[in-house]
C-alpha cells in the first residue's frame, strides 16, 4: 500500500465518533477506492447502520492527513511498521474478530506477529510467590514447546511471562496501552529491548504521542486475546484487567485457562470465579494447554514429502469438507471442534498452501 492510501487509514482511525468497528465498516465500503473517503461528508455515511449522526458532524479525512503522514514519517525515522488489516502481517488470528483496529504500529520482528501457537499470558500486576513460581514454570514448559507468549509488559505476571520467554531464548510479544515513542512502566524499558533483541515484537494500536489511559489499557487487552489461540491467566482479583482479557477471549471463541490458587487468596479469586462459573479451564500444568489445543500434535515433525501428493492426516476432514467456501463457524460446527482449534487448525493449512482464509471469516481449498 502506498503511503498517500496508508495516510487515509491513518485519518480514518483518528476521526472524531469513529471507533474501530465503525472504522472497519467505513474501510470494507471504501477498501478498493481509498481515495474516494478524503472527499466524504458525514451526510455519505448516514446509511451505514447504527451510525451516529451527530458524533460523526465532524468526519473529514483531508483534516487529519498531515497528522497521519506525520506518523508514517515517524515510523520510518524509527524504524518501526505500520501495518493496516489487509496485510499479510497483519495478525491472522486478530484480522476476523469484529473489533480489530484498520492500524497496527509495530516495533521488532513483524513476521512474530504470525507464530503457529501463541498464548496470552496475562495476571496481576501484584503478583504473589506462588504466582512467580507457576509463572516462570508454565512458561518455561511452553516456550520449550515452541508457544510463542502475548502479553501486556505491566508489572507482575506480564513482565516475568516476558521476561521467562527471553531467559528462554523465546519470541515474546508486548501489546501496548500508548504510542511506541514511550515505554511503560519506564522501568520495562531494558525488558521491552530484550524482547526486541530475542527476535519479539512490540505492538500498539495507538499512534506516537498518545500518552495512553486506564481507558487504552483495557482496550488493549482484546489484542491480547484476539491474536492468540488461547489466553492463560496466572493470578487476579475477581474484578482485576485480566477479567476483562477473559471476556474478550470467550467472545473470539478463544480457549481460557486459570490457574487455581488458595481458597481465601485475594489475587486467586478471579482464577476461581472463571473455573466455577465454567469460563475458564482449571490448568496444573503446561500439558493440560498443549493437549486441550492439540499442540502435541503440531511438535511432531513433519516427513518430507511433496505436498502436492501427501497431505496430513489431520488436515483431510477439513479439506474433505471443502468442496465449496466455508465459514468458519460452519466448519466448527460440521467437525465438531472448537473455533479455537478450528482456527489453529487454518493456521497451519494457510501455511501449507492449501486454504485461503477470505473477507467474512469465509475458507477456500486452494
Amino acid at each position: 500500500m502506498t503511503n498517500d492510501k496508508l495516510a487515509i487509514l491513518i485519518s480514518l482511525t483518528m476521526q472524531d465518533g469513529v471507533g474501530v468497528i465503525l472504522a472497519k465498516k467505513i474501510y470494507q465500503l471504501y477498501k478498493d477506492r481509498l481515495d474516494d473517503l478524503v472527499g466524504l461528508s458525514p451526510r455519505h455515511l448516514e446509511d451505514i447502520p447504527l451510525v451516529n449522526k451527530q458524533a460523526l458532524s465532524s468526519f473529514n479525512i483531508k483534516s487529519k492527513l498531515p497528522l497521519a503522514m506525520e506518523q508514517i514519517s515517524h515510523a520510518q525515522k524509527n524504524g518501526d511498521a505500520i501495518i493496516e488489516i489487509s496485510s499479510t502481517d497483519y495478525p491472522r488470528k486478530l484480522r476476523f474478530c469484529v473489533d480489530a483496529p484498520l492500524i497496527l504500529y509495530v516495533r521488532g520482528n513483524v513476521k512474530a506477529l504470525n507464530p503457529n501457537k501463541a498464548l496470552a499470558v496475562v495476571g496481576t500486576r501484584k503478583i504473589t510467590e506462588y504466582g512467580k513460581m507457576q509463572c516462570t514454570s508454565f512458561v518455561g514448559d511452553l516456550v520449550r514447546q515452541g508457544v510463542a507468549i502475548i502479553s501486556g509488559l505491566a508489572f507482575g505476571v506480564d513482565a516475568l511471562a516476558h521476561k521467562t520467554a527471553v531467559e528462554n531464548g523465546a519470541i515474546t510479544g508486548a501489546v501496548l496501552g500508548h504510542g511506541l515513542h514511550m515505554i511503560y512502566p519506564a522501568a520495562h524499558r531494558g525488558l521491552a529491548q530484550n524482547i526486541l533483541d530475542r527476535g519479539g515484537f512490540l505492538m500498539s494500536e495507538f499512534p506516537y504521542f498518545n500518552v495512553g489511559d486506564r481507558s487504552n489499557f483495557l482496550r488493549r487487552n482484546r489484542l491480547i486475546a484476539g491474536m492468540t489461540d488461547a489466553c492463560l491467566i496466572i493470578e487476579t482479583k475477581a474484578k482485576g484487567g485480566s477479567m476483562v482479557t477473559a471476556s474478550y477471549a470467550h467472545q473470539y471463541s478463544k480457549d481460557v485457562f486459570a490457574l487455581p490458587g488458595r481458597v481465601g487468596d485475594a489475587y486467586s479469586d478471579g482464577c476461581h470465579e472463571l473455573i466455577k462459573h465454567n469460563l475458564a479451564q482449571l490448568c496444573t500444568q503446561a500439558e493440560d494447554i498443549i493437549q486441550v489445543l492439540g499442540w502435541e500434535e503440531s511438535n511432531k515433525k513433519p516427513v518430507n514429502v511433496q505436498r502436492t501428493l501427501v497431505i496430513d492426516e489431520r488436515f483431510m476432514p477439513l479439506i474433505d469438507l471443502l468442496e465449496h467456501e466455508l465459514s468458519i463457524d460452519d466448519i466448527s460446527n460440521k467437525l465438531g471442534k472448537k473455533q479455537s482449534q478450528v482456527n489453529a487448525m487454518l493456521t497451519e493449512m494457510e501455511l501449507e498452501g492449501l486454504v485461503k482464509i477470505l473477507p467474512g471469516k469465509k475458507v477456500a481449498k486452494l
